[in-house]
């Protein structure tokens, strides 16, 4: 989420975009066969993405304004299953995420795609 604030002459201005993809994908766990507690794996997902953009302009006069925009995007990437119980795991996980540009741009931005990471926890329902 990204966020920015101005004062200027009287006026505050408050400036909010919120960007959430909805990724649905493929992992391939490279040594799937190995009883190990370590999970390496490469990921390849796509899938829609939304994006709120809301600013609020306080002065003599308050005035809120919000659009959301979509677009859609794919992530290549890798990442790491580190098992701490036969249930329970923290998944690390890295890639670049490519997307197209949004009809109208967020905060001066048309563009979002680009290098990320992303740190979970994930419980299993079956034997691992």
């Amino acid at each position: 989420m990204l966020f920015r604030s101005e004062i200027n002459l009287g006026r505050e201005t408050n400036h909010a975009v919120a960007i959430m993809p909805i990724m649905l994908g493929l992992r391939i766990y490279i040594f799937h066969g190995l009883d190990t507690g370590f999970q390496p794996y490469f990921l390849a997902a796509g899938g829609p993405v939304i994006a709120m953009e809301a600013t609020q302009q306080v002065g003599l006069v308050t005035v809120n304004e919000s659009h959301t925009e979509t677009t859609v995007a794919a992530k290549l990437g890798a990442g790491v299953n580190i098992l701490l119980m036969n249930w329970f795991s923290i998944d690390v996980s890295g890639g670049y995420m490519s997307m197209s540009d949004f009809s109208t741009p967020l905060n001066g931005t048309e563009n979002f795609g680009g290098w990320n990471a992303s740190f979970g926890f994930s419980f299993f329902l079956g034997r691992q």
